[in-house]
């Protein structure tokens, strides 16, 4: 059983130096044990959370990511961790883009990296997609 399932972190508040291209996007940065996910602030009181990476909690993120009306997903990963949530999120209707972070922003304070990445990632949908063609 996973013991970091559905965990929010509550001293996360919102940045406003990052413009939101996509008011619908979430970003996800996936790792071995973790995936941190944020969404839009407004969406929930908790609009960053931590899951495992178990089935069922993959299955609670995407179900997260419908009541927070969530239409387009950026996730990063390094390795394969990216596919079983790939491929729920898209058999669910999600529009998600796979990119890599450090190769497309590589100056990241070490502190808060996690975070910094989520909103990365649901800030710059568009523009990945644009680097990716």
């Amino acid at each position: 059983m996973s013991k970091k399932r559905d965990k929010p972190l509550t001293d996360v508040k919102p940045v406003d130096a990052l413009s939101q291209i996509n008011p619908n996007a979430a970003g996800l940065d996936i790792g071995a044990e973790e995936i941190y996910v944020c969404v839009p602030a407004e969406r929930d009181a908790q609009f960053v959370r931590a899951f495992g990476t178990f089935t069922r909690d993959l299955y609670a993120l995407a179900e997260w990511l419908t009541d927070c009306r969530i239409e387009t997903v950026a996730m990063e990963s390094t390795g394969v961790y990216w596919i079983p949530i790939y491929e729920i999120l898209e058999s669910r209707g999600f529009e998600v883009c796979l990119g890599s972070v450090n190769k497309q922003l590589p100056v990241l304070i070490k502190r808060d990296k996690h975070l910094r990445e989520e909103r990365w990632c649901s800030s710059t949908v568009d523009t990945h997609r644009e680097l990716e063609r």
